[in-house]
């Protein structure tokens, strides 16, 4: 098995993966099983150490030869994932702990790759805790909007921001905590991002999916508290009903923020 960065700690762990499910691709799983999501290019699960450190871990599964070698040579998806979160956690940006990311070969899933991240105990997102309480009780989102907007301002574009990519832990408003989890798809600058396209293309996913969750009023004193005039505001929630979502138009977004990260870095290094 080929393994890259992680601390020394987990990298018996890293080189055997003693705990992986042997599921074939789309077996039920039991609700007791430790099984998170199966479907066919994922599998997420969770182990406990003899530490009694709870660990997730989310392997992705390659179709092909190519598949892989255009991973190796573009950074693979779990790599991508650790480095954003290390990015976060550097930046003081609540979020999911990496523990290490790698690579290798373990039936009956082929050529996989995983990255692991300690659990956050007793932790729900957004949809699930609106679910519990019932959407007729606000969430106090103004503390997470606080966190985007310093996640911003360090450069960090998420890419994924969705409701169900942000877990709270506490039961009251008062001592609940923001957590960003998911960001393979994040694109990292040199510098503040915020007031800019990629800014903006992460405020539109939330705010597209808070409406399900929240009172759909809160959202311009939301956007407000982040940072947003009253033009840009009205401005967002007009886009929103007429945002196109679909995969191809996503993909083509986050090729121009690569580039942009790309030309950037090379302005910082001239």
């Amino acid at each position: 098995m080929k393994t890259h960065v992680f601390p020394d700690r987990y990298k018996e762990l890293a080189e055997d993966i003693p705990d992986c499910p042997e599921l074939s691709e789309g077996e039920p799983v039991a609700s007791a099983d430790p099984v998170i999501k199966n479907e066919s290019n994922t599998l997420i699960w969770y182990s406990i150490r003899e530490d009694n450190t709870r660990i997730i871990q989310k392997m992705y599964h390659h179709r092909g030869f190519f598949n892989l070698l255009r991973q190796k040579i573009f950074y693979f998806r779990a790599q991508r994932e650790y480095n954003a979160l290390s990015f976060l956690i550097k930046n003081g940006i609540p979020c999911s702990e990496p523990l290490f990311w790698a690579y290798g070969y373990k039936k009956p899933w082929g050529v996989y790759e995983i990255v692991a991240t300690r659990e956050l105990p007793d932790a729900v997102s957004i949809p699930r805790l609106s679910e519990a309480i019932g959407r007729e009780e606000d969430i106090d989102l103004f503390p997470l909007f606080d966190i985007i907007r310093a996640m911003h301002k360090a450069g960090f574009h998420h890419g994924a921001l969705y409701p169900r990519n942000i877990l709270i832990r506490g039961k009251e408003d008062k001592d609940r905590q923001f957590y960003m989890i998911d960001t393979p798809k994040s694109v990292i600058f040199s510098g503040d991002v915020s007031g800019t396209r990629m800014a903006w293309f992460d405020l539109l996913d939330l705010c597209r999916e808070l409406r399900l969750y929240i009172n759909p009023d809160l959202l311009p004193s939301l956007l407000n508290h982040y940072g947003l005039d009253d033009r840009r505001i009205s401005r967002l929630l007009e886009t929103i009903p007429v945002y196109n979502t679909r995969k191809k138009i996503r993909k083509v977004i986050r090729g121009e923020f690569l580039v942009r990260s790309l030309f950037q870095s090379f302005e910082t290094a001239g």
